[in-house]
C-alpha cells in the first residue's frame, strides 16, 4: 500500500511498480495531479477501481470526475467506481442524484443501516466492531414564533434546488438555512445548556465531543463550561473548528489524545475521519450538510477500544420538537435510530 503525497513526482514509486499495490491517497491531492495519474496509468494499462471514501466530497467536482472517467476510458483502461458515505443524501439533491447517476442509479446503491449492523455484525464476531451506546435525548419545543418560521423555511425546501458557485463552492440552500435556525433558536440553546449541567461531570472524566452550528455557539458553549461551577478547574476545554490557527489545532489535538478530562467542540472538523477509540462522550447540536451527519459524529465514540473492551459510549442529544412535544420530521430518523440500538 502506498500513500500518495501532494507532488506528482511522489507517485513515481507505485507507478514503478503497481501490480499488487494500492495508491492510497487523498480526494484533494488526486485531483490536483489526476492529468499525470491517468497518463501514466494508461501507458501500463493497469486495471483501475477508484474507491472514494466520504463520496460526497466529490459532489462538487462531478466535472472533474466525469472528464477523468472519460480520459480513463479513451486511455483503453478498464475503470470502475465506488463511492462510501454514510451521509450520501445530503441538502443537495440534485447533486446526489447526478453522482448517483455516474454511479450507475439506484440499483447501483447499497445501504446497511446501523441498527442491523449492530444486531448481526456485532453478534457474529469474536470482538465487537462497535462499542455499545446509552442514549440520552434531551426534548427542546419550539417557541409558537420559532415554529411559524421553521414551517416557512420547510415550505421552500422542495421548490429549492442548490447551485454551485464559480469555484466549486456549494451554495446555500432553504435545508441548510432550516437546520441552522432550529439550532441557533433561543430554546435550542437553552436545551443545550441544560444539558451540559447534567454532562460535565462526565465531561471531568472522560474524552468528549461537542458539535454545535457555528463558532459563536462553540465559544459560548465553551464559555459556559468553563465557568459552571461543576468543572473541573484541571480539565481542559478547546474549541476545534475552521476559525483556529493550525498550530492551535495540532497543540488541542495533542493533549486531547494525552488526556482525559479533556472537550473539543467543533463545527463540523471532526467529524470525518477522526479515528480515537477513547472517546467515550458526543454531544450533538447541529448538522453541516446533512440531516444525516450525526451518523459520521456519533461514529467518533462508537469505535470499539481493545484496550477498554466494556467501554461504553454516550450520545447526549438535543432533539427538536414542535410546541406540543411532537418530534420534528427532520429529527424522527436519529431519534428512531439511536432510541432502538440504546442499551436501556
Amino acid at each position: 500500500m502506498y500513500e500518495g503525497g501532494t507532488e506528482a513526482s511522489s507517485f513515481t514509486d507505485y507507478l514503478g511498480a503497481p501490480e499488487g499495490r494500492f495508491l492510497v491517497t487523498l480526494y484533494n491531492r488526486f485531483w490536483e495531479n489526476s492529468d499525470y495519474i491517468i497518463r501514466e496509468l494508461s501507458i501500463i494499462k493497469v486495471p483501475c477501481l477508484l474507491i472514494a471514501d466520504e463520496c460526497h466530497h466529490l459532489y462538487s467536482r462531478l466535472e472533474d470526475l466525469f472528464r477523468d472517467t472519460l480520459n480513463f476510458e479513451n486511455g483503453g483502461m478498464e475503470y470502475h467506481h465506488i463511492g462510501l458515505s454514510a451521509t450520501i443524501d445530503t441538502f443537495y439533491e440534485n447533486l446526489k442524484e447526478d453522482y448517483l447517476s455516474y454511479c450507475g442509479g439506484p440499483d447501483s446503491q447499497f445501504c446497511i443501516e446501523l441498527a442491523p449492523f449492530y444486531s448481526l455484525w456485532n453478534d457474529i464476531n469474536d470482538r465487537p466492531i462497535l462499542k455499545e451506546i446509552e442514549y440520552i435525548p434531551v426534548l427542546c419545543k419550539l417557541s409558537n414564533q420559532e415554529m411559524e418560521r421553521f414551517k416557512q423555511l420547510s415550505k421552500y425546501i422542495a421548490i429549492q434546488s442548490a447551485g454551485v458557485g464559480p469555484n466549486g463552492e456549494i451554495m446555500g440552500s432553504a435545508a441548510v438555512q432550516r437546520a441552522r435556525f432550529v439550532r441557533e433558536t433561543e430554546s435550542g440553546i437553552r436545551s443545550l445548556r441544560l444539558l451540559l449541567d447534567q454532562a460535565i461531570p462526565l465531561i471531568n472524566e472522560q474524552s468528549s465531543l461537542i458539535f454545535v452550528q457555528k463558532n459563536s455557539i462553540a465559544v459560548e458553549i465553551r464559555n459556559y463550561i468553563t465557568n459552571h461551577n461543576l468543572w473541573d478547574r484541571d480539565a481542559s476545554a478547546y474549541i476545534y473548528d475552521s476559525h483556529q490557527r493550525q498550530k492551535y489545532l495540532d497543540y488541542a489535538m495533542d493533549r486531547f489524545k494525552a488526556n482525559k478530562g479533556f472537550c473539543l467542540i467543533a463545527e463540523r472538523m471532526i467529524a470525518e475521519g477522526f479515528d480515537l477509540p477513547s472517546i467515550s462522550l458526543v454531544i450533538l447540536h447541529g448538522s453541516h450538510r446533512s440531516e444525516r451527519d450525526w451518523i459520521q459524529k456519533v461514529g467518533r465514540a462508537i469505535r470499539f477500544d481493545p484496550n477498554n473492551p466494556n467501554d461504553f459510549a454516550r450520545v447526549l442529544d438535543v432533539v427538536f420538537c414542535d410546541p406540543n412535544g411532537n418530534i420534528l420530521e427532520m429529527e424522527q430518523e436519529r431519534y428512531n435510530t439511536l432510541t432502538a440500538i440504546s442499551r436501556r
